[in-house]
C-alpha cells in the first residue's frame, strides 16, 4: 500500500488539521513554530492548501490517505530506542505510522494486519515498550524486556494487547 513520508512537523500539522492531537496515543504539539513549518511542508508537497482564513484544506487524495487518523478507535504504540510506531484501528482500515528521528512514515493497512505486525515486529523485538489503548479507553502497557523475544510468555502478553485493541474479552 502507499506510504507517505513527511517530517514530524508536517505530521503534527496533519494531526492538528484533523483535530486528533493526543488522541489514540498520538503525539500532541504545543509549539506554534513547528506547526507553521509543518503546515508549510504540507502545502509545498501539494497535500494541502491554505484557505483565506489561514486554515488548511487537504488535497482529496491526501485527505483519503489520512482520514483514518480522525476515525481511530483503538491504538498500539511501540516505543523503542530512537523509533516509535503506532498501529491504529479505524472503521475502514488500519494505519501504521513509524517515526524515526524527524521522519514519519504513514501506511494504510487492512485491519487484520495487526496480528501480522505483532508477529513480525513486536514478538521478536529485543526491547521496547508496547502500550495499547482499546476502544473503551482502557490502556495496557508492557515492557518487552520483561519477556524473552519470541517466548510463549511474551506471546501471551501480546495476545492480551490484541484483545484490548479489538475490544474483545480476555479468556
Amino acid at each position: 500500500m502507499t506510504v507517505l513520508t513527511m517530517s514530524t512537523a508536517a505530521f503534527g500539522a496533519t494531526l492538528h488539521l484533523l483535530g486528533c492531537e493526543g488522541r489514540c496515543l498520538l503525539p500532541r504539539n504545543e509549539n506554534a513554530e513547528t506547526f507553521l513549518a509543518g503546515r508549510e511542508e504540507l502545502c509545498r508537497n501539494g497535500w494541502a492548501e491554505l484557505d483565506f482564513d489561514g486554515s488548511l484544506l487537504p488535497d482529496p487524495v491526501f485527505a483519503r490517505r489520512i482520514c483514518g487518523l480522525k476515525g481511530c478507535t483503538a491504538a498500539m504504540q511501540l516505543v523503542q530506542d530512537g523509533k516509535t510506531c503506532w498501529l491504529l484501528y479505524t472503521p475502514v482500515e488500519g494505519l501504521l505510522i513509524e517515526q524515526v528521528g524527524e521522519t514519519v512514515r504513514l501506511q494504510q493497512l487492512r485491519n487484520n494486519d495487526a496480528l501480522q505486525w505483532m508477529r513480525d515486529v513486536v514478538l521478536p523485538a529485543a526491547e521496547g515498550r508496547l502500550t495499547t489503548q482499546g476502544p473503551d479507553g482502557k490502556k495496557k502497557s508492557t515492557s518487552l524486556a520483561a519477556y524473552a523475544a519470541g517466548s510463549r510468555q511474551r506471546a501471551e502478553q501480546l495476545a492480551r494487547h490484541l484483545c484490548l485493541f479489538y475490544g474483545k474479552e480476555e479468556n
